[in-house]
This record gives C-alpha cells, structure tokens and sequence, in this order.
C-alpha cells in the first residue's frame, strides 16, 4: 500500500460503551456511580 501512495488508519467507535474486561471499566464505573464489582457495561451516551 506505501508503494502505491495509500495510507491506512484505525478508527475506533465506543458505540458499544466500556465492558468490564477493558483496561479503563474500574474508572468509568467509579466515575459514574456504577459498582465495578458488578462487570455491568456501561453504555455508550454520547450527551
């Protein structure tokens, strides 16, 4: 692809939100009053 003159990305979306097995869930959960123990996913909420 570099031969050609074509650049890639990554592009990540958390339309999923944050699950439990993320390294960050502990301090989103805390951050927003859920309990961490619980593994609850915390859904995406763009506002």
């Amino acid at each position: 692809m570099h031969d050609a003159g074509l650049k890639t990305s990554l592009n990540l979306h958390p339309a999923l939100g944050v699950r439990s097995h993320e390294e960050q869930y502990a301090a989103f959960a805390e951050r927003l009053g859920v309990n961490p123990d619980n593994r609850q996913e915390i859904s995406f909420d763009i506002l």
